[in-house]
């Protein structure tokens, strides 16, 4: 989590600025506990797509785990509100 903590400080920007609404759906929907093949079908997208945004994000957020990601989010949308 220390690689994935970088980015989380109380001046960090919204969510919103930070990724696109199709990031932020895909982040959502597997929160909610959908596999990737799942979010994939849902969005009708490919699950190399899907793959390729997670890997971006991760990248990103420099989180080296869906996990890690999602709990990075969760703390960017707390701060938001």
């Amino acid at each position: 989590e220390k690689g994935a903590m970088k980015c989380i400080s109380p001046s960090a920007p919204p969510i919103c600025t930070l990724i696109t609404p199709s990031q932020l759906e895909i982040l959502v929907l597997l929160e909610q506990g959908l596999l990737q093949r799942e979010v994939a079908e849902k969005l009708s997208k490919s699950t190399k797509t899907i793959e390729t945004q997670i890997y971006r994000l991760k990248k990103k957020f420099h989180c080296n785990s869906i996990c890690q990601l999602g709990y990075l989010v969760k703390k960017l949308m707390q701060q938001s509100v």
